[in-house]
């Protein structure tokens, strides 16, 4: 009786664990994939309940039958490497596990017997210096971050691998995610068939698909459900055979003997389409759609791979022919869906790009990953920390952009963990594959057969994908796929598993409960759950930080400008995120956006202060930018170099620099030491360290800042430009140019402010020699300068200069092609007036470029401009022709035809 009683209780427990786990899994694609850290605090508690409830089965079920996951191995290493990133080393040992992160931190943090060191240390005593131990992670918190949410995934694989043991939890789980994923696939169709705004539904046109941020996120999580609903398609149909069979060992009439060729042709095609087979059928077809639609390249190669691989591996296996049947079945009923809904040809023109697109910033991504991973080749830049360590040679960054993901699985594994880590990760992969591959093999067991295919598949998939895209890194994506790895590596045959239970009953044998393969089995299951129990209520913990902390920033930007604002409010919102990070102080990021609230506050008492004055005239406005860091750099590096005394005393001595001031500067000592890979703290702290050290000599120090600042972004326009601004400040006005023209080179986001800071330092004589010293030779600057900064009307004095310039530049270009050279030439003639050779010159250019409707607008100008209306007119009609909405042409060709 009590026994009867104790397996209702464990049974119980069981199922409840199962639900918790499935509807766990379920809610994060519909939060929108689980990115958000509040989202992911819910899924630690379903994660944490479920393996609760795994691991009271494993210590009241004596019957439950556990074979040790195999990929628990490969997963503890990695585990193992991921801690080691973490724990601190001396700078000696620093330098031989990774010299590249023991490196940066010399030429990025100061050394402890230079003045920066002790005069930071007397403001922060906790100020670190290059000499301090360091662990090999260049950003420890986002690695522990990082490692919190795979703890996440983990705790899913060991969860799934003790609660669904049994034939019906499986096929009940799968059904589920059958169900989940089509409902998914219709939420992604209607996004394209009706774009919306409501909660879950977003515009289609903006990138996102579903319930998702990003398509490739939805196509990798599409992918995976569609493994899972042909493992009930192979499912129904080894049953469907099976049972056909058995009607065909007693009833005669269906030998071929007895059929006419038109019943036995129908009958080969319709005898295994059964009720299962139609519906499980139906819902394929719906996700491979919407997989197409979700306009994801990487995830329609990935499906489409796992299909032509999956299907002959089970056919291969079974000597089986429906599976060809059914790929050929799956995807033309697919493709004919999206045909239907209007959708083929953006599905077409997707897939083409993947060859015919000349846009090649993936390429660039990956190659700029590759160079920052061969620095960190052995014990990579730390888990999670891609984004930082690749800003080293990002080249995307000139825009201001980062590249958040390597957009390649195996490039960002390789960088983030290293050698090492991306072979154990390898492994991991080979070893699910190989599992997979053993369950089709089970030749007398059509259950393990049908979960080996559905399962290799759903593997494939994201094996493909992850060359592509960036589907497992978000957790959604990461916790289906654990659930089944959980799953298969527990699949062994129905007959083994019950042999094995007879054999740990307590009544047949006492003593086989305690043979060595059972007794270790379970008990290293139970320390493996009480391991991962133990950190998820740590990682759990990790999470709760970050959402306070996201809180808080949220509160912050709410405010708006902070020139607006009430001191009071803003301090409030400065005490709350101070609050939340000081349980994580080493959280680099919200300890910038802490430092910059703090300077808001400064200014806002300060510019009060200033404007309250008994004689001031000051508005609220000009008593605002006073109190500028740049404005003050500036005014007190000018009187440094005039060798006066510096008249900024009363902000100097203002109580708000020790009150708010100081503060703001500890926080971007913290954040910089924290995350030294960083331009912000360089750039604040040069900024700064005048206003506090008053009149001490500080010319030193804010030239290793602007050093430093281009050592941690070399491929970015903003640090470069930012330098620039500093050596300016500090009187460098050549070298401030150099600094500039860099920028310059990398992108024009810059170019406005550049030139107008430029202009104060502008005169007629000199203004050829600070064009050159500033704007790098390119024709397309030049005339965009002449166009908007510099035109005829407003600047001739320097138009002239400048277009002098140009003609020298497209001149002396050796990289120019000939049609182009000719363009710009003509061009330089068009603003030169000399209309004859602009007409020559564009031209030659249009000859060899028919399509270039803009040159054609130019050649119509110049045909214009020396009155020749006819071929004016000619012109702007074979430019309408290659362009025929745009505007100006359409106004231009007006204007011709009143003239002609």
């Amino acid at each position: 009786m009590q026994i009867m009683l104790l397996n209702k209780i464990v049974s119980g427990v069981r199922f409840l664990g199962q639900i918790i786990l499935a509807v766990t899994v379920f809610a994060a694609p519909w939060c929108f994939g689980g990115i958000d850290p509040a989202t992911q605090y819910y899924l630690f508690l379903g994660v944490i309940a479920s393996l609760i409830c795994g691991l009271v089965t494993l210590l009241l079920d004596r019957k439950n039958v556990f074979s040790f996951p195999t990929l628990l191995l490969p997963i503890f290493l990695i585990l193992f490497l991921i801690g080691m990133q973490l724990r601190p080393y001396s700078m000696e040992m620093l330098a031989k596990h990774s010299p590249k992160a023991a490196e940066l931190r010399q030429q990025l943090l100061p050394s402890p017997d230079s003045e920066e060191y002790q005069f930071t240390k007397a403001i922060f005593p906790e100020t670190r210096s290059s000499a301090d131990p360091a662990p090999t992670s260049i950003y420890p918190a986002a690695t522990r971050h990082q490692l919190a949410l795979f703890f996440l995934v983990l705790g899913v694989l060991v969860s799934a691998a003790i609660l669904f043991q049994t034939r019906i939890s499986v096929t009940g789980i799968s059904i589920a995610v059958a169900f989940n994923g089509a409902f998914l696939a219709l939420v992604g169709i209607i996004t394209r068939i009706s774009p919306s705004n409501s909660f879950l539904i977003y515009k289609a046109n903006s990138g996102v698909y579903g319930t998702f941020l990003n398509r490739n996120n939805t196509a990798g999580y599409l992918g995976m459900c569609l493994g899972v609903i042909l493992f009930l398609v192979f499912r129904a149909v080894f049953r469907s055979d099976r049972e056909t069979e058995e009607i065909h060992r007693w009833d005669k009439r269906w030998e071929r003997k007895y059929m006419t060729t038109q019943q036995w042709f129908a009958y080969q095609f319709t005898r295994f389409l059964t009720a299962g087979i139609l519906n499980w059928g139906l819902f394929a077809v719906v996700i491979v759609a919407s997989i197409f639609l979700s306009l994801s390249r990487g995830g329609i190669l990935a499906m489409l791979t796992g299909l032509v691989i999956g299907f002959p591996a089970v056919f291969l296996t079974r000597r089986f022919k429906l599976p060809v049947l059914g790929l050929i079945v799956v995807g033309v009923c697919g493709a004919a869906l999206v045909a239907w809904m209007g959708m083929g040809e953006r599905v077409q023109k997707r897939l083409e790009s993947i060859v015919m697109e000349q846009n090649n910033l993936r390429l660039t991504n990956w190659d700029n990953a590759m160079q920052t991973a061969k620095d960190f080749q052995w014990r990579g830049s730390g888990f999670g920390t891609y984004q930082y360590a690749n800003l080293i040679n990002d080249e995307i960054a000139a825009n201001n952009h980062i590249a958040v993901r390597a957009e390649n699985q195996y490039v960002e594994i390789f960088l983030d963990l290293g050698v090492i880590g991306f072979l154990l990760f390898f492994a991991c992969l080979v070893m699910i594959i190989t599992i997979c591959i053993r369950l089709i093999r089970q030749h007398k067991d059509d259950e393990l057969t049908a979960l080996g295919g559905g399962m290799l598949i759903l593997v494939l998939t994201q094996v493909i994908a992850s060359l592509f895209d960036f589907g497992l890194y978000i957790v959604a994506n990461a916790m289906l796929l654990a659930l089944f790895c959980g799953i298969c590596s527990v699949a062994v045959p129905e007959k083994n598993k019950r042999e094995q239970s007879e054999k740990n009953d307590w009544k047949s044998s006492k003593t086989s409960l305690f043979s060595a393969f059972s007794f270790l089995s379970r008990i290293g299951m139970i320390g493996v759950a009480c391991f991962f129990l133990v950190f998820l209520f740590w990682s759990q913990k990790n999470i709760g930080v970050l959402c306070a902390i996201g809180t808080a920033e949220k509160h912050l930007k709410e405010i708006g400008k902070f020139q607006d604002v009430k001191p009071d409010r803003l301090a409030k919102v400065i005490t709350e995120l101070e609050t939340a990070i000081q349980k994580q102080p080493d959280l680099a990021i919200p300890l910038q956006q802490l430092g910059e609230a703090k300077i808001a506050l400064y200014r806002l008492q300060m510019s009060r202060d200033l404007a309250a004055l008994p004689d001031s005239e000051l508005t609220a406005n000009e008593a605002w930018n006073l109190t500028a860091l740049s404005h003050i750099h500036n005014q007190i590096s000018l009187f440094r170099r005039m060798n006066f005394s510096v008249p900024t005393q009363s902000i100097q001595n203002h109580p708000a620099v020790e009150e708010f001031l100081k503060p703001a500067f500890c926080d971007f000592i913290r954040s910089r030491q924290c995350h030294p890979i960083a331009i912000p703290p360089h750039y604040r702290i040069a900024e700064i360290i005048p206003i506090l050290m008053k009149n001490k000599p500080v010319q030193k120090f804010e030239e290793e800042m602007i050093q430093r600042m281009t050592i941690v972004a070399p491929q970015s326009a903003q640090a470069w430009y930012r330098a620039g601004v500093l050596e300016r400040n500090l009187g460098h006005q050549q070298q401030a140019r150099s600094y500039w023209k860099k920028s310059l080179s990398l992108s024009q986001i810059y170019l406005r402010s550049i030139t107008e800071t430029l202009c104060e330092d502008l005169s007629v004589n000199y203004a050829e020699t600070i064009f050159q010293e500033t704007y790098p030779e390119s024709p397309e600057l030049y005339m965009r300068l002449l166009a908007n900064y510099f035109p005829e009307k407003t600047s001739p004095q320097y138009f002239s200069v400048i277009l002098n310039l140009f003609h020298n530049v497209v001149d002396s270009d050796t990289e120019i092609p000939q049609e182009e050279r000719h363009y710009y030439r003509g061009r330089y003639y068009l603003l030169a007036k000399d209309y004859p050779h602009a007409i020559e010159e564009l031209n030659k250019a249009c000859i060899v470029r028919r399509e270039q409707h803009e040159w054609r607008y130019y050649l119509a100008t110049a045909y214009f401009n020396d009155k020749q209306y006819g071929k004016a007119k000619n012109e702007i009609q074979t430019a309408l022709f290659y362009a025929p909405d745009n505007r100006m042409y359409q106004n231009y060709q007006k204007t011709i035809l009143k003239n002609w």
